[in-house]
Formats: structure tokens, C-alpha cells, sequence
């Protein structure tokens, strides 16, 4: 498993966001958990599932630690081309 690359981990107020750009999704952990995860990431992420096996599988199935086999990239690309080449939607812009 890996985290993905499209995750950001964000300071607010006390506690700390973890937003993945991809999926729209955002949850708010407390410092103890970050710091947990970011060591997790630096060793071995499926490490974490020995410590905090909860927040290991919310991560899995909540897609911000993802399989090593996804192609990110190529997602964000087939993305793009569903919304790029959709006739149903039109956008005009005249400056």
C-alpha cells in the first residue's frame, strides 16, 4: 500500500486536515495521529496497520492510502478525458 500523492496534510487550528485533491475527501486528526501517519509514510505505511489498525483501515477505505499498483496519474488523466470529451457539457467563454 501507499499514501497518495494527492494528499496534503494542512495545520488548522489544533488539529491537522489530511485532504486528498483526487477523491474530494478531508478528515481532521489530532497531532498524536499525524505524526503517527507521517512516520508511518517515512517507514513503512502498512506499519500502521500493527499500531492503529482503525485509522489504517479508515485511511484504506476512505482511499487516502491506496494500492501500489494504482497508476495516480493515469486516473487523473482518464479524469480529464470523461469530462474534456462529454458532449452533454458545454462551457463558452468570451472575454
Amino acid at each position: 500500500m501507499k499514501f497518495s500523492k494527492y494528499n496534503s496534510i494542512i495545520p488548522y487550528n489544533d488539529k491537522f486536515a489530511i485532504y486528498n485533491a483526487f477523491y474530494q475527501k478531508v478528515i481532521f486528526v489530532e497531532s498524536f495521529l499525524k505524526e503517527l501517519l507521517e512516520a508511518a509514510i517515512r517507514e513503512d505505511i502498512d506499519k500502521l496497520k500493527e499500531v492503529h489498525p482503525t485509522f489504517y483501515e479508515y485511511l484504506i477505505h476512505e482511499s487516502f492510502i491506496i494500492n501500489e499498483s494504482v497508476d495516480e496519474l493515469q486516473l487523473v488523466k482518464d479524469l480529464r478525458d470523461i469530462v474534456d470529451y462529454n458532449p452533454e457539457i458545454f462551457f463558452l467563454t468570451i472575454n
